[in-house]
């Protein structure tokens, strides 16, 4: 396997260890619920795993999406929406590392919310936006014909 094989599985090998390490930092953190929490609570000040989860959720996964998009991008240069997609999914990947290191609050509803907290909901926030508004331009971009 060439490294170039290793980076286009990487967005695969994200899928699997954003699953695996959630579920990882989730048996140190008693009492944790995957339907009633946010994943981001894993990382969240004070609790039992705010050190563990980044390590092995945001550090690691933000790197494997920022070496997708980088795939993407120099893969299928020459065209613009692959091009736009493979941007995004960077975009993806440095905010996701970012958001690791700014932990959001234990309480995610609290109504004066730190400023970590607050760079943690808008880097989680932004690039959802992006995507959708990606989604809308890739809906109405002409396509090729080969």
């Amino acid at each position: 396997m060439t490294m170039l094989d290793f980076i286009a599985y990487s967005g695969l090998l994200a899928c699997i260890w954003l699953v695996t390490g959630i579920y990882i930092a989730s048996l140190f953190y008693p009492g944790y619920s995957h339907s009633k929490q946010f994943c981001s609570e894993l990382g969240a000040s004070g609790c039992p795993t705010q050190k563990l989860s980044p390590a092995i959720n945001n550090y690691p996964l933000g790197i494997l999406f920022v070496l997708f998009g980088c795939y993407v991008v120099f893969t299928f240069n020459d065209h613009l929406p692959t091009l736009c997609i493979g941007a995004m999914i960077i975009v993806h990947g440095v905010c996701t590392w970012v958001c690791g290191y700014f932990p959001m609050d234990a309480d995610p509803y609290t109504k004066t919310p730190t400023s970590a907290s607050l760079v943690h909901t808008w880097l989680c926030f932004c690039p959802l936006s992006l995507h959708r508004l990606l989604s809308l331009f890739l809906t109405f971009t002409p396509r090729c014909s080969d």
